[in-house]
C-alpha cells in the first residue's frame, strides 16, 4: 500500500515585507511567493523570522489574507501560530483556516 507523505519538500520561513507606513507590502509578498514557487519552495509565514511575535493581530491577518490570495491553490502555505494563551492560539488557527476559500 502506498501512502502519500503529508509533509515533504523544502519549507522556508518567509520574511514579512512592509511598506513605509508599516502595512503589508503586497507587491513584495507576490514577488517572494513567485520566487518560492519557481524554486518549488513552500512558504512558512509568521514563523521563525520573528515578525509574528511583533505584529498586531490585524497585521498578521492581513499577511495571511495576502499570501492566501496570491498563492491560491498553487502552493501549500504554513502559518506560524504561537502565543502564551492556548485559547488565543486556537482562535488564531480557526481564523486563518476560515480565510482559506475551499
Amino acid at each position: 500500500m502506498h501512502r502519500e507523505k503529508k509533509y515533504s519538500g523544502v519549507i522556508v520561513p518567509m520574511i514579512t515585507p512592509f511598506t513605509s507606513d508599516f502595512s503589508i507590502d503586497e507587491r513584495a509578498v507576490a514577488k517572494i511567493l513567485e520566487s518560492f514557487a519557481r524554486q518549488d519552495v513552500t512558504p512558512f509565514i509568521l514563523g521563525t523570522t520573528g515578525e509574528g511575535a511583533s505584529m498586531s493581530p490585524e497585521l498578521k491577518q492581513s499577511l495571511v489574507k495576502s499570501v492566501i490570495g496570491i498563492s491560491g491553490d498553487k502552493q501549500t502555505v504554513y502559518a506560524g501560530i504561537s502565543g502564551n494563551s492556548y485559547v488565543h492560539s486556537l482562535e488564531e488557527a480557526k481564523l486563518y483556516l476560515s480565510l482559506i476559500h475551499i
